[in-house]
């Protein structure tokens, strides 16, 4: 009876143990992301992390209102790499629902606009790795690359690519696992690798971008050679 009883306490001990471990472990995953949230230049209420793979230069990054990230988000806002300097920034406008796994990057700027779903594994990138200088390898080459704008209303598919330079109209649908190289005008729908158009949705005019600017109730805090661009919704070189 007396082991049986000792064997019992220590299952016991043990459960407690565990439960307080992951009651600790939850704690400290809600603070992280808590403090990521913190850490953005701008963000908005009601934004929600579900957990962070690694957030850089966060004093780079804005978030309007009311957006939703998935499971280990990552995003990138390059400050330095091998010893150039760049200003990457990022800026993500009101209810856009980030699925998990998602990963943007900029060395220039990556913007997104209002009410985008962008879906899991998903890449935007505004920058490639050099390859202009022989015998040296391509990941301590300067970056090059130019600004991404995607608008208002765009669905991006799971496992879809943004490279370099796109701009995405209001409304455009960009199917599963494309690989978006080139700009499209409003609510194109495109598909395949590389990405081209295959349908276009009723109701959105053909012109480049949105107009609407992004962030309409937080400071605009983007460097004046940005902000001159016109990248928060019209059409940037």
């Amino acid at each position: 009876m007396r082991l049986n009883a000792r064997i019992f306490a220590k299952k016991i001990v043990c459960r407690c143990l565990a439960t307080f471990a992951n009651m600790l472990d939850a704690a400290v995953e809600i603070q992280k992301r808590n403090d990521a949230l913190a850490s953005f230049n701008n963000v908005g209420p009601g934004c929600f992390i579900s957990s962070i793979d690694s957030i850089a230069n966060p004093d780079n990054i804005s978030v309007g209102t009311n957006t939703f990230f998935g499971r280990l988000l990552r995003l990138s806002a390059i400050k330095d790499y091998h010893g150039r300097q760049y200003d990457g920034h990022i800026y993500i406008g009101s209810e856009c629902s980030i699925f998990s796994y998602v990963y943007i990057g900029a060395a220039y700027c990556v913007t997104i606009g209002n009410h985008v779903t962008i879906a899991s594994r998903v890449t935007v990138l505004d920058h490639d790795h050099g390859i202009f200088i022989p015998d040296v390898s391509v990941m301590v080459q300067p970056l090059v690359g130019a600004p991404i704008h995607i608008g208002d209303y765009c669905w991006i598919g799971e496992g879809a690519v943004i490279l370099k330079g796109v701009e995405l109209g209001k409304g455009c649908i960009v199917g599963a696992n494309a690989v978006v190289t080139q700009s499209y005008p409003n609510g194109s729908i495109i598909g395949g690798v590389p990405a081209k158009i295959i349908g276009h949705r009723e109701g959105y005019s053909t012109k480049t971008a949105s107009t609407n600017p992004i962030f309409p109730a937080i400071n605009d805090t983007r460097p004046k050679s940005i902000r001159n661009t016109g990248i928060n919704g019209n059409r940037h070189g």
